[in-house]
């Protein structure tokens, strides 16, 4: 992204402390705003975010900035907030004040509610924040810890989501090219093409005509199903 800089050194401005992670630099918090509609942004009393964000040092040169990624839930007590967009998206900037907590509990909290809405953003809907990298496998790792963080056993996801990557990152100037095709591509020359779109998603018309079926695949792809029973992403998906 131009104007940001990924910097690993910036966590040396972050501390985790008895009481949750704090920061010596003034900094804020960008998550994709959609993501309130979807359960994983509770805004009230008290503010909880999905651990899908990027913590930037907007006052720092180059405004470095380290990405978060985690699909626990995690309380945050900014000192304002503010709606920017950035490439079209509309973003949730949380400002942190120098010297204070911009996590405000060492306790995460845990919830399985939170695949099928991040998996449906990101992949159905090819909803990437700017701060994610193709090339660091951002959205791979993200459902790493999945299973820690939400309590369900969803061990395959990775590799599904890896192919899912794979299959949504185009050349920006010709869809239907994957961008792995290229020898040498930035960020920038990426675009990720939502999986529901019929249009750019797929390639040719028997995967068109096939592509209404995509949404129950990859269900039965991510959810565990060994007693013959409704899994709880399933239960969610089709609330």
């Amino acid at each position: 992204m131009k104007g940001y800089a990924r910097s690993e050194t910036c966590k040396k401005w972050l501390k985790d402390i008895k009481g949750g992670l704090a920061t010596s630099k003034t900094c804020e918090i960008h998550i994709l705003a959609d993501h309130e509609s979807k359960g994983l942004i509770v805004l009230g009393e008290q503010i909880s975010i999905v651990g899908s964000f990027a913590i930037v040092f907007h006052e720092e040169k180059g405004k470095p900035y380290t990405v978060f990624n985690s699909l626990a839930m995690y309380r945050i007590n900014p000192e304002s907030m503010r709606t920017d967009m950035i490439d079209d998206k509309a973003y949730y900037v949380f400002t942190i004040a120098k010297d204070s907590l911009v996590i405000t509990s060492d306790t995460i909290l845990i919830n399985g509610d939170k695949v099928y809405p991040s998996l449906s953003s990101y992949s159905f809907y090819g909803r990437i924040p700017w701060f994610y990298s193709y090339k660091k496998s951002d959205l791979t790792k993200l459902y790493l810890t999945a299973t820690e963080h939400t309590g369900l056993r969803i061990d395959e996801v990775p590799s599904i989501i890896m192919l899912l990557s794979a299959i949504q990152a185009r050349d920006k100037n010709n869809t239907e090219r994957s961008i792995r095709h290229l020898s040498n591509y930035t960020e920038d020359d990426i675009k990720h093409v939502p999986l529901i779109n019929h249009t750019e998603g797929v390639t040719h018309n028997f995967s068109r005509i096939t592509n209404a079926y995509q949404a129950d695949g990859m269900l039965a792809a991510v959810s565990k199903d060994e007693v013959g029973e409704t899994t709880l992403i399933e239960r969610v998906a089709r609330a």
